[in-house]
């Protein structure tokens, strides 16, 4: 799964001048995780006989594997949920099977409307039209058969976007935090932590309406991430959107992503029980 992300505001002592980072927009719709991954086979009676003998027998295989935020669906095996159907492994077939190296992981979200035009979150369209929804990559991983793991840097993860035909979260801003805000002769580097901030909100978290939907929404805000073998990313949502998305919960309205982890912790403990 996708690491939770940390508010930037929280974070500021992790930031640095020489950072590379990129800067995108935040998104709002529901998170998905499409994989070409190894997993054990269900050997047959007759190969279980021959490995007991001694026989060299294959006992893995790669096969894919899609992923709510929190819930790994099993093909073939329809996930009911509140909106009903099976977002994730639709997605996983339309959009990604076939197309991916064994061992990678994509991470995306996903945007518009499901089939039967429920909202993944409400008028957020982002440009899809009615009854469609399109997948935004923000994360690529590749996995070796022994489990080591390689982040791929931004330009790598654009790169191998475009090769599956798929867009990344629109970027802002990708370079040195130096280069973005630079620091002042003598400046303290919490001061300039500060006025980091300050510039984001200011140019960008400031509770505007989103530029990428048509309908009238707040723009959810940015996400800061910092580039090395083990990315960071930080997020920055604007007050304007905390106050439509509590609008929307005490109307009672709960959103697909939300619904989604709710039906999974229900799932769990019963079957913890």
């Amino acid at each position: 799964f996708h690491f939770d992300t940390s508010q930037l505001y929280r974070s500021l002592d992790k930031i640095n001048p020489d950072d590379i980072c990129v800067i995108s927009w935040k998104w709002h719709g529901t998170s998905s995780i499409i994989g070409n991954v190894l997993k054990t086979r269900k050997l047959s009676l007759v190969e279980k006989v021959a490995r007991f003998f001694g026989a060299k027998i294959q006992e893995t295989e790669y096969c894919y594997v899609a992923a709510s935020r929190k819930v790994i669906k099993s093909e073939g095996s329809p996930h009911e949920g509140y909106y009903g159907g099976d977002l994730w492994n639709d997605v996983m077939q339309r959009d990604f099977k076939g197309r991916l190296k064994q061992g990678e992981m994509i991470y995306g979200e996903i945007v518009g409307q499901l089939e039967n035009g429920k909202w993944i979150q409400k008028d957020y369209d982002y440009g899809c039209p009615a009854n469609t929804n399109k997948v935004y990559i923000y994360r690529i991983t590749q996995t070796s058969p022994d489990g080591h793991v390689v982040e791929l840097s931004y330009p790598q993860m654009k790169a191998r976007a475009l090769e599956i035909g798929h867009e990344v979260v629109p970027e802002i801003y990708y370079g040195s935090l130096r280069g973005l805000v630079p620091m002042q002769v003598a400046e303290d580097v919490n001061e300039w932590r500060d006025r980091v901030l300050k510039f984001l909100k200011d140019s960008y978290v400031y509770d505007q309406d989103s530029k990428f939907c048509k309908n009238v929404v707040p723009e959810e805000g940015i996400c800061l991430r910092v580039e090395g073998s083990e990315i960071k990313v930080y997020k920055l949502k604007s007050d304007r959107f905390y106050g439509y998305e509590t609008s929307l919960l005490d109307k009672g309205e709960v959103d697909m992503e939300s619904e989604e982890a709710v039906d999974n912790s229900e799932t769990s403990d019963t079957n913890n029980k």
